[in-house]
């Protein structure tokens, strides 16, 4: 049976010969661990979907000049595009729809978009995408407030949220509950806080964060509003409840890792060792997570450079001179 936050907490304490630990230092410590994964590796367990429409009067304008698509807010708790679907991964993770026949958006640096043809009337059919993860740096930069609420079904309004210290309206929100996409539209006062989407599920005290949310750009500019759909890696909420089981479903790697750290704690010669039994388990789950071990995996090169429409890799020399 799978364990509790609680039970991991205290069962590394022990392991760890520190039985009178406090609870808050090992669960700081598993959140720590948690948003490791999320940084590091591309699970399925914390992959997320984000449904929008292009916009074509959305264009980015520099000097009154027509530049790409957007600027779209990508989801706050958007890390990058999903390569947890298989070996075709980041490069068939955004698409959009067109007379029912998909799209798909090749992924290009800021750098490239930035050096495209800007011309007014270039709207057309996007067929690449870049984003934009500044002004911040870090995730953790992005993010202003982490604080619990408490979310209702098919309702806008989070309510009982702990702390409303330098929240915004516009400002992105993810977490427990919160649709992708969501952000804050109002603040009526008190500890109350409106959301742009309907909540998903009624959870009392949901962990859930405020911040700058990233940004997506297209090119070219969209000639309609094409319903898109983006796969993305999740940085998954902060556990604050310790009777829930934790996402990530390696129950014996929490439990090795978190005993290593806790190691740290009392400056324990066995961490070498559990950090490098810990590593190993975690390749172990590799081979088999996330259901891909029924298909053969594939090497699938840049469709950018490779395949056989070569001639999308010629110089545009009959418009526009280089």
């Amino acid at each position: 049976m799978p364990q509790t936050v609680a039970q991991l907490c205290s069962q590394a304490a022990q392991d760890a010969k520190i039985p009178g630990a406090n609870a808050t230092i090992a669960l700081t410590k598993l959140n720590i661990i948690l948003d490791e994964i999320c940084q590091k590796h591309d699970f399925a367990a914390s992959r997320g979907v984000y449904y929008f429409n292009l916009n074509p009067g959305l264009i980015t304008t520099v000097g009154g000049i027509t530049n790409y698509g957007g600027p779209y807010p990508l989801p706050l708790d958007y890390l990058r595009t999903s390569g947890s679907s298989g070996t075709e991964g980041v490069q068939y993770s955004f698409f959009y729809m067109y007379n029912g026949v998909p799209y798909f958006l090749r992924p290009w640096d800021l750098g490239r978009l930035d050096m495209q043809v800007q011309q007014p009337g270039q709207q057309n059919l996007p067929f690449g995408f870049a984003t934009d993860m500044s002004p911040e740096n870090t995730f953790a930069d992005r993010v202003v407030l982490q604080t619990t609420g408490n979310t209702t079904l098919s309702s806008t309004s989070l309510s009982s949220v702990a702390s409303t210290s330098g929240l915004l309206v516009g400002q992105g929100v993810a977490g427990l509950g919160i649709a992708p996409g969501t952000i804050i539209s109002a603040l009526p006062g008190g500890s109350v806080v409106t959301l742009s989407i309907a909540a998903t599920a009624t959870i009392t005290g949901a962990s859930v964060m405020f911040g700058t949310s990233p940004n997506l750009y297209v090119y070219p500019g969209p000639s309609g509003a094409f319903p898109c759909t983006l796969r993305y890696q999740r940085q998954m909420p902060q556990i604050t409840d310790t009777t829930r089981v934790p996402w990530f479903p390696d129950q014996q790697f929490l439990l090795t890792r978190l005993t290593a750290e806790m190691m740290v704690t009392t400056d324990d010669e066995r961490y070498g060792r559990l950090i490098a039994d810990s590593t190993k388990r975690m390749g172990e789950y590799h081979a088999f997570a996330d259901d891909k071990t029924n298909r053969a995996q594939t090497v699938l090169l840049d469709r950018d450079r490779w395949g056989r429409r070569g001639w999308n890799n010629l110089k545009n020399t009959k418009s526009i001179g280089y």
